[in-house]
């Protein structure tokens, strides 16, 4: 990193993609690129911090909304930050000045809300019923691939199988192998540790189930098997 800092100049774009969670090594070169450059930091934003980000940029653009409407846009759009920058433009364009209200925000939020299948197996992983299931009605209104979602839920139960079988010394390097997002990695292990084999073995088992009807009888409305699942589960 040191020697790539010798290449910065103003008539050079140089972009570097450095992945690392070692201070040391952060304090070494991240203060050079620091005095020239700027350091754009792209882990996931936590609840809280997402809450400060928000507060934030709504005041820098001086918006005047009301605290549920505020948190209103954190529910459907929560840790997708880029969504967020977005409906927030669009406040300032449709009401510059006007308190923004919890029905204003209703009649411009889109059920499309944007998720994720992390987003619907961390919730379900965290024993949050209402949120599982909010999200799975959302992908069922977009039509969601199901093969897809069922896919990562495989993925990540199967993770937690092999968390169950290493000792502590090996999990990082499954996380590695699996690439689990670092911002996911405790929730795995502490769902690892509460839940049996038994309950993996049904959930797989009712994946595989689903997998086959949707495949051979070419059906659509699967969904309401997939909301069994985090009752399984937990």
């Amino acid at each position: 990193m040191s020697y790539l800092s010798t290449f910065i100049n103003p008539n050079l774009l140089l972009i570097i993609y450095k992945k690392t969670q070692e201070k040391t090594e952060q304090t070494i070169w991240l203060n050079i690129f620091k005095l020239h450059g700027t350091i754009v930091y792209c882990y996931t934003l936590n609840t809280k911090t997402l809450n400060v980000w928000v507060k934030n940029r709504i005041n820098y653009l001086k918006i005047n909304i009301h605290e549920h409407a505020k948190n209103l846009l954190l529910q459907f759009y929560e840790k997708n930050t880029l969504s967020l920058y977005n409906i927030l433009n669009i406040l300032t364009l449709i009401w510059p000045k006007n308190l923004i209200t919890v029905k204003k925000i209703q009649k411009i939020i889109s059920d499309k809300a944007i998720f994720t299948p992390e987003n619907w197996i961390d919730a379900m992983f965290s024993g949050n019923f209402n949120k599982t299931q909010r999200i799975l009605n959302t992908f069922c209104i977009n039509n969601y691939n199901q093969i897809a979602l069922m896919r990562c839920l495989q993925h990540n139960l199967i993770t937690i199988l092999m968390i169950q079988r290493k000792k502590s010394n090996n999990i990082n390097y499954i996380f590695e192998k699996q690439k689990v997002h670092k911002n996911r990695t405790s929730l795995l292990v502490s769902f690892s540790n509460r839940i049996s084999f038994e309950k993996i073995y049904k959930s797989i088992k009712l994946l595989k189930k689903i997998e086959i009807n949707i495949k051979k009888r070419h059906e659509k409305s699967m969904w309401n098997q997939l909301k069994i699942l985090p009752y399984i589960i937990n």
